[in-house]
Parts: structure tokens; C-alpha cells; sequence
């Protein structure tokens, strides 16, 4: 049991660090499907370019919906 201890305050450093990283994620994928949804085709270029990740999902669904 002392061992879990141990480790729990890392355990959830990194937790807190990967859910403020996929909230961030999350973020920029919401605001490029607005702007393209809007006609902000700019706006959307630019959060596609600099959101951290990319998902393949994401960007196939946005092109879905706009049809």
C-alpha cells in the first residue's frame, strides 16, 4: 500500500497534463468546425494548422457535414 502512495501524486500530474492536453485538442477541432461551418474557411485553415493533433476522423466528418 505504501507503494501506491508513492507514485499517486505523479499518477495524477500526468493525468491532469493529458486532460488539459485533449481539452486543448478538443478546443481547436470545436472552433475549425465552426469556422468552416460559417464560411470562415481562413479562421478554419489556421486552427487546422495549428491545433496540436489532427484527428482523420475530424476532418472527414467537417467535409460530411458541409456538403
Amino acid at each position: 500500500m505504501a507503494t501506491e502512495n508513492k507514485y499517486q501524486k505523479s499518477i495524477d500530474r500526468l493525468n491532469q497534463a493529458i486532460g488539459k492536453e485533449i481539452a486543448t485538442t478538443l478546443q481547436y477541432l470545436y472552433f475549425h468546425v465552426h469556422f468552416e461551418d460559417d464560411g470562415y474557411e481562413y479562421f478554419s485553415k489556421m486552427m487546422k494548422q495549428t491545433s496540436p493533433t489532427r484527428s482523420p476522423t475530424a476532418s472527414s466528418s467537417c467535409k460530411a457535414r458541409s456538403r
